[in-house]
């Protein structure tokens, strides 16, 4: 058996997924247990989890068995993460998810990001499978990062290879006292090593943090169009869109002009103060206001660049996708 998830209902993890081999060939599968059975009847001896893991993405883009492969290894280790979630005392306020819950999907993703990123092997990835706490409050963020610790000395077949603090807020850790600057993106990053060699990342931030990220709503300029998998939350405006074009200096006289700089600036604050403020933040009222201000700024840049050239900051679309907004994510890179 490969891979076999164990204690896993077919009901719970349907999945539909269509997959096109080097050779055009198509391969379907609607349940996990159908994707092992392909694997047993058709990819002969199983590769190591090692060994594919230091496959280079051109060779993983063309090796059908290999997606299976790590698509089903992938479902059990997101199976384990769910149990030391639970056993972390965060059932109900954390998620763990693929990259991409569908295979297609999840190659697809891998591949973007090993090339984005310039990774030489598939194993480079830390997110493959990845998971979220979204709590209360901050307080609670440092101390799930600690059951998380705790847990990793008691279960040997995972270990932590990085923590990651968060750059907002500025957070004393031995006087618990916070700096009145708060820039910057407020969750802890905890990456992990299974003993297999696959990487978990763990986000632990504070519900609202999630919330401003995440929640749909900047009205998109008339005739932009959303690529799959783009939300019109902050994360992907801002981030995919705002950023990156601010990030170029030869951008730099328009980006002044619209003041990108200024508002990506304010959504960093409210970040960091609704993260130290927790639940009492007003969090509502200021994403209204980060939602209003970001379409206008698009809007805007159409008016400098041109719909075409920002259409272009917003990816390809495929020929039946129409110009609506996309639903938020249930997690952002």
């Amino acid at each position: 058996m490969f891979f076999l998830i164990k204690g896993m209902r077919a009901g719970a993890f349907l999945l539909t997924f269509f997959v096109v081999n080097a050779l055009g060939t198509s391969l379907y599968a609607t349940t996990i247990e159908e994707s092992e059975a392909y694997v047993e009847q058709h990819c002969g001896e199983k590769i190591d989890l090692a060994v594919l893991l230091k496959m280079t993405p051109a060779k993983f883009s063309k090796n059908v068995c290999s997606q299976h492969y790590l698509f089903l290894a992938a479902n059990e280790f997101k199976m384990k993460m769910i149990d030391l979630c639970r056993q972390s005392g965060g059932e109900g306020k954390c998620v763990v998810i693929l990259k991409r819950e569908h295979l297609e999907d999840f190659v697809k993703e891998i591949l973007d990001k090993t090339e984005r990123k310039h990774y030489s092997h598939i194993g480079q990835m830390s997110d493959i499978v990845r998971g979220r706490f979204n709590l209360d409050n901050f307080r609670q963020v440092e101390k799930t990062v600690e059951l998380i610790e705790q847990y990793t000395k008691t279960n040997k077949w995972i270990r932590i290879i990085e923590v990651i603090y968060p750059r907002s807020p500025i957070l004393d850790l031995h006087t618990h006292t916070y700096s009145n600057t708060v820039f910057g993106y407020p969750r802890f990053h905890v990456v992990m090593e299974s003993e297999k060699g696959l990487d978990f990342e763990w986000q632990v931030g504070t519900k609202n943090s999630t919330e401003i990220l995440e929640t749909p709503g900047v009205p998109l300029p008339q005739g932009i169009k959303l690529p799959r998998d783009f939300h019109t939350d902050l994360h992907d405006i801002d981030y995919r869109v705002l950023r990156a074009f601010a990030s170029k200096k030869a951008n730099s006289t328009i980006v002044t002009k619209l003041k990108i700089n200024e508002y990506l600036d304010e959504e960093a604050a409210t970040l960091g103060e609704a993260a130290v403020q927790g639940n009492e933040y007003n969090t509502k009222a200021k994403l209204v206001s980060l939602h209003k201000k970001a379409g206008t700024i698009l809007n805007s840049l159409i008016q400098e660049k041109g719909l075409p050239f920002v259409q272009r900051l917003f990816g390809e679309v495929e020929e039946d996708q129409c110009s609506i907004p996309s639903v938020g994510s249930e997690m952002n890179d």
